[in-house]
């Protein structure tokens, strides 16, 4: 069973695009065999209402322009560890008992919460950013796309709450599993993109790589694409798949 995959590679700027694989090994594999750029993260998608992934397929109604609490931070702690984890755009009826009881569902490292120093509510937008942290959960709320990071071991119970206490609709929950904090300078020696269209019966699946090495053959890359990559949980037909290298 193939999986898809939110992956971020860095050359200079960010790119950030969707591959389906079986696993990220292969994405791994592939990305060192065909592209300049170094790998920062790949998170396996966990949850998506887009990619239809431990979904239903049912719609769900959100609310879309009500009041909320802008950010409510919690102090936690487990046996040997402390954390602050802010949570923003929470629905106005959403209690401080809520919270905790969502809270001790989750983990600090790999430890259990199992208390809070202190907790602080704001009600107003502030400029405070985002952690970064093992499950990335992806959320619109009034048009922008919001993403927040939790260590967790119940990714049941992190769904759960972000559906019933978010102001706002849930759209993916993202598991890293690779993470690259380097920097790789850029010389602009390669190809800026090859761009994919796969395509099985009636399904569509268009993504990009960037930063394609300049020495490699274009049969060779797609053939490390076919060999690599996964649409609809079944190996790549090369005479279904759109091509487009861009210099």
């Amino acid at each position: 069973m193939s999986n898809i995959y939110h992956v971020t590679t860095q050359l200079g700027r960010m790119d950030s695009f969707f591959l389906q694989a079986n696993s990220s090994q292969d994405i791994i594999n592939l990305l060192n065999e065909i592209s300049e750029a170094d790998i920062i993260n790949i998170k396996k998608i966990i949850y998506s209402k887009n990619y239809k992934i431990a979904t239903n397929d049912s719609l769900s109604q959100y609310p879309k322009n009500e009041d909320s609490i802008y950010k409510w931070s919690w102090f936690c702690y487990s046996n040997n560890h402390s954390k602050q984890i802010d949570l923003y755009n929470l629905k106005p009826n959403t209690t401080k008992e809520d919270i905790e009881k969502f809270l001790k569902t989750q983990l600090i490292v790999d430890e259990p919460i199992v208390g809070f120093y202190d907790d602080v509510r704001t009600d107003f937008k502030d400029t405070n950013i985002f952690d970064q942290n093992l499950y990335q959960v992806v959320y619109k709320y009034n048009s922008r796309t919001y993403n927040e990071n939790f260590y967790s071991n119940n990714i049941e119970e992190l769904k759960k709450f972000f559906e019933k206490f978010v102001s706002g609709e849930l759209v993916e929950i993202r598991e890293f599993e690779f993470s690259n904090l380097s920097i790789k300078e850029d010389d602009g020696n390669y190809y800026k993109r090859v761009s994919l269209k796969f395509i099985d019966d009636n399904l569509v699946f268009k993504t990009f790589i960037p930063n394609i090495k300049k020495n490699k053959d274009f049969n060779l890359i797609k053939q490390l694409i076919t060999n690599n990559l996964r649409f609809n949980n079944k190996k790549i037909e090369a005479d279904k798949i759109n091509f487009f290298l861009k210099s």
